[in-house]
């Protein structure tokens, strides 16, 4: 009679276990994923952290993980990764009682572009069962990519004579009556702007500061149309990235540097523009402003941009620079015009392959092409 009652007792225990451990397991477990650093540059590295946490006494000796990552980023070391659409990616754990667990993945930033991680979920086998219970977690973890930098000989010729029509009118727009600080002394300021006394008390020369008696700026116009049949995105990814490079460039001068473009941004859908500023920290700004223009959104005709330019009274000092690859008849009046407004308008002209011949350039631009 007992060895009837055996089984019928194994039945009873593996329910109230089983029922137990469905109750406990889903308690105490967290998930937690984050960049190291939340801005990085095309083709570098970043760092994900997985952070597993089991805040109970229960331990869970398996558990699977998953996330997805969008198809611009790139797991280096985990094998456990599907590409399709998405990256999927698939950890295991194994975790016990109030313990953490914290997994470093290296990430390689393979395009531009602005990036989030908003689910993920774990799964753990029930106890003596095929299945599994599931639990999914929210997140806002995200991954600033900016835009590369290009290092050509045609590019540099036209940021170093755009830096050094700059330069030159910055003796005239400095007001010698308002101070604004000081700073190291660089090669092209001038020997006048020293102040001795602060030189005198560092270990090299120093400079004087000042404001500008109006609004001395370079102004970066980067256009995205899609004029042309199909939609090519190394055209306009290489326009991206020479924007970049040329605003970096102005900064480094200590130049006031703003950009205007028709690009929409991938969160807020409104053109992505950003003030004049000539900080270290402006580079990140107008860096992540070009990481988050998405080019799958509608755009409007530039030369409606480059018109408002005209007719802003405020930028009647401004240096310009064009940034565009759509060289028809419409916006080579826009840009001509506003050229003749502002002294002149240096256009950058992205190219691929052979350049075409014979273009007509009208008064007022300075025209350049740029292989990218």
């Amino acid at each position: 009679m007992l060895i009837l009652w055996i089984p019928l007792v194994l039945i009873v225990l593996y329910i109230i276990l089983h029922a137990i451990y469905l109750f406990l397991w889903p308690k105490g477990i967290s998930v937690e994923l984050s960049f190291e650093q939340r801005k990085v540059t095309e083709g570098q590295e970043a760092v994900l952290l997985e952070t597993l946490k089991n805040d109970k006494f229960l331990p869970l000796p398996v558990v699977r993980m998953q996330f997805k990552l969008d198809r611009g980023l790139f797991m280096l070391e985990n094998e456990n990764v599907t590409v399709s659409d998405t990256v999927n990616v698939v950890e295991y754990f194994s975790v016990f009682g109030w313990e953490k667990l914290v997994r470093t993945q290296r990430v390689r930033a393979g395009k531009r572009g602005y990036y989030r991680i908003r689910t993920s979920g774990v799964a753990v086998p029930e106890l003596f069962s095929l299945r599994e219970g599931y639990r999914e977690f929210t997140h806002d973890t995200e991954l600033v990519v900016c835009p590369g930098i290009i290092e050509t000989e045609d590019l540099a010729v036209v940021c170093e004579q755009l830096i050094g029509e700059m330069l030159s009118r910055r003796r005239i727009f400095e007001d010698v009556f308002t101070f604004r600080g000081i700073r190291e002394y660089v090669p092209t300021d001038p020997i006048s702007s020293i102040n001795w006394k602060a030189s005198a008390r560092s270990s090299g020369y120093m400079v004087n500061l000042r404001d500008y008696t109006a609004g001395q700026e370079v102004r970066i116009l980067l256009d995205l149309d899609n004029t042309k049949e199909r939609f090519i995105t190394d055209i306009f990814e290489g326009s991206i990235r020479i924007a970049a490079t040329a605003a970096g460039s102005c900064i480094d001068n200590h130049i006031m540097t703003a950009l205007v473009t028709n690009g929409r941004d991938v969160l807020t859908e409104q053109e992505a523009g950003v003030e004049a500023g000539s900080s270290a920290e402006h580079t990140g700004t107008i860096g992540e402003a070009l990481a988050r223009i998405d080019l799958g959104m509608e755009r409007r005709p530039f030369a409606e941009r480059i018109y408002e330019e005209i007719e802003d009274p405020s930028a009647e000092n401004a240096a310009y620079l064009l940034i565009s690859s759509d060289t028809g008849d419409v916006k080579m009046a826009a840009a001509s015009e506003l050229g003749l407004r502002r002294g002149g308008i240096y256009w950058i002209c992205p190219v691929v392959g052979d350049p075409p011949e014979g273009r007509y350039i009208p008064e007022g631009i300075a025209f350049y092409e740029v292989r990218i």
